[in-house]
């Protein structure tokens, strides 16, 4: 999934939504070597530093326990068409 996350200044950076929980984000932002991990605070979420960041992105409000639910593990196995869980 493709992220805008917006940083305490008000920067805009894009990302890539790697792997995801309840309570952790695994991203990739454009031009960062290394992959950072987002964690929730309350009802936002915070960088590793801890500064508040904003996913721009996704509806205000929105429910992350339930996306998470939704998106169980999924493997590609050699030879197959589809995915499974």
């Amino acid at each position: 999934m493709h992220l805008i996350i917006l940083d305490s200044t008000g920067g805009r950076h894009e990302a890539i939504l790697l792997a995801a929980s309840g309570t952790c984000m695994r991203i990739v932002i454009r031009g960062v070597p290394d992959t950072v991990e987002l964690r929730r605070a309350g009802r936002g979420w915070r960088c590793e530093e801890g500064e508040p960041v904003e996913l721009e992105s996704l509806a205000a409000g929105y429910d992350w326990s339930v996306f998470c639910r939704q998106m169980g593990p999924q493997v590609f196995t050699a030879g197959s068409s589809g995915m499974t869980s």
